[in-house]
């Protein structure tokens, strides 16, 4: 037997810490190392495992007889492409979004032969349909995967247009497909995610009830609330600030924890803001008041004026000698809003006719061939030859995309080459659907990953 080095606990700890994730050339557990780190593994598998050697088999054997007598009650997930196919075929279309290794092999059907079936996708000018082999299937998975390992693939989906309502919605009644401003859904005030700096509720800026294709959080999560820091936030900052100096701010340790599916972020300035994700019983249920503030804090204005009418003071200026229906925020909301907290306007998503990136993530044009992402633009030459930004076209699949949206093409401000990579499972949003301050650009909410970006 050759001897090795020994090393201590300690060390074994460090190696296990630093070795690099994937299977290993025998397809061993990764992090399973004994027989080349311990200087006894084979003493302990020749001496004394000797015994369980010769009497495993007999257990084993009258472990497996007892599912004779109690067989499974389901057939085990594997979330393998087998699974996929086997989905597919029983949907007879491919819907949905996995976690799971892609890379498995398939099997071929029964009967030696491989099973084909219809499968709609976007093509690049028009909505085509084709018809798929499950090895032909299976490629397009893989290629629509991301890397390796346990990673999301994206499925036959559509991208949604977002539009607010001229109406509201109240406690009874319909709920449509969710609200921007006003209150949150079935959440105690103990819950409502706070500042952890300054102690103040952050502002909801929207509620909404996912689409099934994009609740990649399981089927129990339906929709999510959003939730921001407040427009005037420079104000009540420097009054934070001033509190703090006086001794009178209180320790964000005061600050309890909150909501068990809250997901905290920030943006590129450090401004909080988070993401509850809400059952089918929370976004049907009750609308919660916001706690109050702690002792000494400042209020901001969305706490006091109710966060519709504090962002419309925000834009209206009578200096201007506007007629109010000329503002644009007047015409998406319909009306001034009531200075009230529970003001809101109901939200309703429609599938895009046309959007050949549902279910790809968005990238810049440099790299947009490592998912799949289209551009929505084109460059035309023009008659210098000379390229411009008078030289590009939308697409026609482009034209008519609301700027607000779930999935599919993605507009940033400042383009995709300044924003963060994004899964396919993101919503785009403008600063009025829900009373923001992004200086005058919008902003992207990744909800699989939990990340938020905007720019302007």
């Amino acid at each position: 037997m050759r001897y090795r080095k020994k090393i201590s606990a300690d060390q074994v700890r460090v190696i296990r810490c630093t070795v690099p994730a994937g299977p290993s050339p025998g397809n061993q557990d990764p992090y399973e190392r004994a027989d080349i780190t311990s200087n006894a593994y084979y003493d302990w598998m020749m001496s004394d495992s000797a015994g369980v050697l010769a009497s495993g088999p007999a257990i084993a054997g009258q472990f497996l007889a007892a599912f004779k007598d109690n067989p499974p009650s389901q057939r085990p997930s594997s979330f393998s492409i087998d699974q996929i196919m086997e989905k597919v075929q029983q949907r007879g279309s491919l819907h949905g979004v996995i976690r799971a290794p892609c890379g498995s092999g398939r099997r071929k059907h029964e009967s030696g032969k491989m099973p084909r079936w219809r499968v709609e996708r976007h093509g690049r000018s028009r909505h085509e349909r084709q018809v798929l082999s499950p090895s032909e299937l299976s490629t397009k998975l893989q290629h629509m995967c991301k890397g390796s390992g346990p990673l999301w693939c994206a499925l036959a989906m559509h991208a949604y247009d977002l539009s607010i309502l001229h109406q509201s919605v109240g406690t009874e009644g319909e709920r449509h497909h969710g609200w921007c401003f006003g209150l949150p859904p079935g959440i105690a005030p103990e819950q409502w995610p706070r500042d952890l700096h300054h102690g103040f509720p952050l502002m909801h800026g929207f509620t909404l009830l996912l689409p099934d294709d994009y609740r990649v959080h399981g089927p129990e999560i339906v929709g999510l609330s959003f939730f921001a820091t407040a427009p005037d936030w420079e104000d009540v900052y420097g009054k934070c600030r001033k509190a703090k100096a006086a001794g009178v701010l209180p320790n964000q340790d005061a600050v309890p924890e909150s909501h068990p599916r809250l997901h905290r972020m920030t943006d590129e300035l450090g401004l909080p803001y988070g993401v509850i994700l809400l059952s089918l019983q929370e976004f049907d249920g009750p609308f919660c008041a916001p706690p109050e503030p702690l002792p000494g804090l400042p209020v901001p204005s969305w706490l006091s004026d109710g966060s519709a009418r504090a962002y419309w003071n925000s834009v209206y200026s009578p200096a201007l000698d506007l007629p109010t229906e000329e503002y644009g925020v007047y015409r998406k909301l319909g009306e001034v809003p009531e200075k009230s907290l529970s003001y809101n306007r109901a939200i309703r998503w429609t599938p895009r006719a046309q959007d050949p990136n549902a279910g790809h993530a968005p990238r810049p044009r440099r790299r947009a061939a490592e998912t799949g992402y289209e551009p929505h633009f084109y460059y035309e030459a023009g008659v210098s030859g000379v390229e411009t930004a008078e030289s590009y076209r939308d697409h026609d699949w482009a034209k008519g995309h609301a700027p607000n949206h779930i999935g599919g093409t993605m507009r940033p401000v400042q383009g995709l080459e300044a924003q963060p990579d994004f899964s396919p499972f993101y919503v785009e949003f403008e600063e009025y659907l829900g009373g923001y301050n992004f200086g005058g650009g919008n902003a992207q909410l990744d909800f699989l990953d939990m990340r938020f970006f905007w720019s302007c």
